[in-house]
């Protein structure tokens, strides 16, 4: 009578935003512990100092996960320059 809901768009974007949610409160949370892997949620003020540090001042990738404590990888998953860049007027 009622359609699926595990083919409904909707409800499938809805837990896929609430997991991504619960994800990144548990990253969070566990920031700064000795055992944490790193970060992969990044918000608008870490973008920009990667994008900084990476299309300005040419540190490379690896340098920038390691200061500002981010996983391995994050920095390949931007794209290389160009991809994302900072928008912002200098």
């Amino acid at each position: 009578m009622f359609p699926d809901p595990s083919t409904n768009p909707a409800i499938t974007l809805l837990q896929a935003r609430s997991r991504l949610a619960k994800e990144a409160e548990k990253e969070f949370l566990e920031a700064g512990r000795s055992n944490h892997a790193g970060r992969h949620f990044l918000d608008v003020f870490l973008l920009r100092q990667i994008l900084v540090l990476r299309d300005e001042k040419g540190v490379a990738a690896e340098e920038i996960e390691r200061r500002l404590g981010l996983q391995r990888g994050v920095l390949d998953r931007l794209g290389p320059k160009g991809v994302v860049a900072d928008a912002t007027p200098h």
